[in-house]
C-alpha cells in the first residue's frame, strides 16, 4: 500500500486546462490571492440563441467548477459591448419611438458629447435604447439557464474616458497613429519587438485579412498605413454617436474597449481571458497586442475558448430558419437538462445540437438524478446507520465505488472532461442493483449530491419537480383506471388489482406507501 499524503490519491492529478497561447494543457498560474477572469460578454443588439447558451453555461459550469470543486476565489468579469455598428444600425428604427423632447432624460447620462446638437442626444438615447432593451433580455436568459451574474459588468459606454486613457498609452508608446480623426494600431511596430499574431489559425495571409476586414465593421472610416492595422477609435460619421476626444468626435473600436475594462477592474494583468473560439483572431490577438503595447507585458496568462456551435450540422443562420433563441430553447428542456447537454461535449470542441444531443441528457438526467432523490435524501433521518460487516461482494462494491470517483477527478482535472466524468456518474448510479445495503447507496448518492452540485448542476429543487411530475402522471393513470373499470361495471377483485398496480408502479418511481393501523395513517414517503 502507497503511503498516505495531505490529499491522498487526489494529489496524484493536478487540474491542467488547454491554453490557446500556448497550444498545451498547463496548469493555472495565479498572480494575487484572487483568480482574476475576464470573459468577452454579448453586443447587445438582438435576443440571446443557442451558440449564446452553449457559451456561458458552459463558461458558468467551469467558474462553478474552478470554485466549488477547486476552491478557487475568483474576480469575475464580463463586458457588455453597447457601442458596435449593429447597434447603431438598429438604433435607427428607435429613433422615431424617441419623445420630442428628451433633454431631461439625456441629462441623466454622463455622455461627454463631441457636438451639442439635438441629433446627437437624440443618436445616443435610441442605441441606449436598443442596447438596455437586449441586455436586459440577455440577463433574464441567462438566469433561466442557471447562469451567475459577474462580479462586474462592464458596459462599454460608461468607460469611454478609460478607452481613451488607454488609447493615448499605447500612442505614447509608439505603437498607434491617428489618420483623419482615426487611430490605428501599428502592428508593423509591434511585429518588431512582440509575436503577432499569438494564436491565429487562418491558414492564410487571406484568410487572416479577411477576419480582421470582417473585425473591423463596415462603418469605420480613416485611411490606414497597412491592411493588418486594427482600429483603436474611430471617427464618426453623421448619424453615428460620438464622443469627444484629443482626436476628435468619435467612439473606440470593438478590441480596445476589452483591454481597458478588463485592466481597470483586475488593476492591469489578468490570469485567464475566455471567449468564443470565433472570437480567436482578430479580437483576442488584438487585444493582447494592444494591451502589451499599453505596456502590461505578459497581460493575461491562461486563453480558454469555447468551441463552435452547429444546429443539425449546420451554420445557425436567421435564413435557414434554424435560429434557436433562448426562450425557445427553455420549452425543450429543463435548465438543469439543457446545461447537462452542453457539457456532454467537450467544451471547446465543435457540437452539433439537435434532439437527440436532448434526449441523451434528459435520460442521463434522469438516471443520475433519480439516484439522488432516491438515496440521498433517506441521509436526513435519526436512524443511526449501524451495518454488518461487509461481504466481499460488498468491500467489492466499496472498491469499485473509490475507483471510480478517483477516474471522475482525473476526468475533471483533464481540461474539464465532463462527458467523462459524467459518464463515470452514471456507472455509479447504476450500483443500485448491486447491493440492498442502503448505507452504501447513502454514501454514493450523497457524493454524487456534492459531485453535481460541484460541476453546476443542482439537484434540489428540479429533483422535487421531476418527483412531482412523475406522482401527477401516475395519479392521472390511476384515475383514469378506475372510471373505466367503473365503466364497465367491474367487480371488487379488479379495484383490488388496480390498486395494487399502482402501488408497484409508485415503488418503481421510487416513492413508498407505508400502511398503518387504518386509512388515515397511510403515508407516502422517498424510498430508501
Amino acid at each position: 500500500m502507497s503511503g498516505r499524503t495531505v490529499e491522498g490519491t487526489r494529489s496524484q492529478n493536478k487540474l491542467k486546462i488547454y491554453n490557446t497561447i500556448t497550444k498545451q494543457k498547463e496548469e493555472l498560474k495565479i498572480e494575487g490571492f484572487f483568480f482574476k477572469w475576464y470573459t468577452c460578454g454579448p453586443t447587445v443588439y438582438d435576443s440571446a440563441h443557442i451558440g449564446h447558451a452553449r457559451s456561458y453555461i458552459t463558461l458558468d459550469i467551469i467558474r462553478k467548477t474552478l470554485e466549488r470543486y477547486f476552491g478557487y476565489n475568483i474576480t469575475y468579469i464580463m463586458n457588455i459591448t453597447d457601442i458596435d455598428d449593429k447597434i447603431i444600425v438598429k438604433a435607427n428604427e428607435f429613433l422615431n419611438n424617441l419623445p420630442k423632447d428628451i433633454s431631461e432624460e439625456f441629462n441623466k447620462l454622463s455622455i461627454k458629447l463631441a457636438e451639442d446638437t439635438e441629433e446627437q442626444k437624440r443618436i445616443h438615447m435610441a442605441t441606449r435604447a436598443v442596447s438596455r432593451k437586449f441586455e436586459k433580455e440577455f440577463f433574464e436568459d441567462m438566469a433561466a439557464l442557471g447562469v451567475d451574474l459577474p462580479n462586474y459588468t462592464t458596459r462599454v459606454s460608461d468607460y469611454v474616458d478609460e478607452i481613451i486613457k488607454f488609447i493615448i498609452g499605447i500612442e505614447e508608446r509608439g505603437y498607434a497613429y491617428e489618420s483623419e480623426g482615426s487611430v490605428y494600431f501599428d502592428v508593423q511596430k509591434y511585429k518588431e519587438a512582440y509575436k503577432y499574431p499569438l494564436m491565429c489559425s487562418a491558414f492564410t495571409q487571406e484568410d487572416q485579412q479577411n477576419l480582421l476586414e470582417e473585425g473591423e465593421g463596415k462603418l469605420t472610416v480613416g485611411q490606414k498605413n497597412r491592411k493588418e492595422d486594427f482600429v483603436l477609435w474611430k471617427a464618426s460619421k453623421k448619424g453615428e454617436p460620438a464622443w469627444a476626444s484629443k482626436w476628435g468626435a468619435g467612439r473606440p473600436g470593438w478590441h480596445i474597449e476589452c483591454s481597458a475594462m478588463a485592466s481597470n477592474i483586475a488593476g492591469g494583468r489578468i490570469d485567464m481571458h475566455s471567449g468564443g473560439i470565433d472570437l480567436m483572431f482578430p479580437h483576442h490577438d488584438n487585444e493582447i497586442a494592444q494591451s502589451e503595447g499599453y505596456g502590461l507585458n505578459n497581460w493575461v496568462g491562461h486563453f480558454l475558448h469555447t468551441g463552435h456551435l452547429h444546429i443539425e450540422g449546420m451554420k445557425m443562420s436567421k435564413s435557414l430558419k434554424n435560429f434557436i433563441k433562448v426562450d425557445e430553447l427553455l420549452k425543450k428542456g429543463t435548465a438543469r437538462e439543457l446545461r447537462l447537454m452542453f457539457i456532454l461535449q467537450r467544451y471547446s470542441g465543435p457540437m452539433t445540437y439537435n434532439e437527440e444531443s436532448l434526449e441523451r441528457a434528459k435520460v442521463m438526467d434522469k438516471k443520475i438524478f433519480r439516484y439522488i432523490s432516491l438515496h440521498a435524501a433517506c441521509t436526513k433521518t435519526d436512524s443511526i446507520n449501524a451495518v454488518h460487516p461487509f461481504t466481499e461482494a460488498e468491500k467489492s462494491i466499496m472498491e469499485e465505488f473509490e475507483n471510480t470517483a478517483m477516474e471522475i477527478d482525473k476526468a475533471i482535472k483533464d481540461d474539464f472532461n465532463f462527458p467523462k466524468a459524467l459518464k463515470l456518474a452514471v456507472e455509479l448510479a447504476g450500483m443500485e442493483t448491486k447491493t440492498n445495503v442502503k448505507e452504501i447507496h447513502q454514501q454514493i448518492a450523497m457524493y454524487l449530491r456534492r459531485l453535481m452540485h460541484s460541476i453546476g448542476l443542482e439537484a434540489e429543487e428540479e429533483a422535487s419537480t421531476s418527483d412531482q411530475t412523475d406522482l401527477i402522471e401516475l395519479i392521472s393513470s390511476f384515475r383514469n383506471k378506475i372510471r373505466d373499470l367503473t365503466k364497465s361495471s367491474s367487480d371488487k377483485k379488479a379495484y383490488f388489482e388496480a390498486c395494487d398496480a399502482v402501488r408497484k408502479e409508485m415503488e418503481e418511481k421510487g416513492f413508498v406507501i407505508e400502511d398503518g393501523n387504518g386509512q388515515a395513517a397511510s403515508s407516502l414517503r422517498k424510498k430508501c
